[in-house]
């Protein structure tokens, strides 16, 4: 099993939740404790603990920024 994690640090703190249900969020003084406390939320998730969890649709998709352009504009810039 796979389980995709956005998280930070804040502080002492590390601070995330399991992408697909970003609405239940966990804290960890270390990324093993979060790790391990996210796989707790996911685990009581699906025994049905959590009765109104529902996963968020995750899509991807790739953006192409535009180039930005230093100097040279053909301002005057003197």
């Amino acid at each position: 099993m796979k389980l995709n994690i956005v998280y930070k640090k804040e502080k002492d703190w590390f601070i995330g939740h399991i992408q697909e249900y970003p609405d239940y969020e966990s804290q960890g003084k270390t990324l093993d404790e979060l790790k391990e406390n996210l796989i707790e939320i996911y685990h009581d998730i699906n025994k049905g603990l959590v009765p109104d969890a529902e996963p968020f649709p995750v899509s991807y998709t790739h953006l192409t920024l535009p180039t930005i352009r230093r100097g040279g504009c053909g301002g005057g810039g003197g």
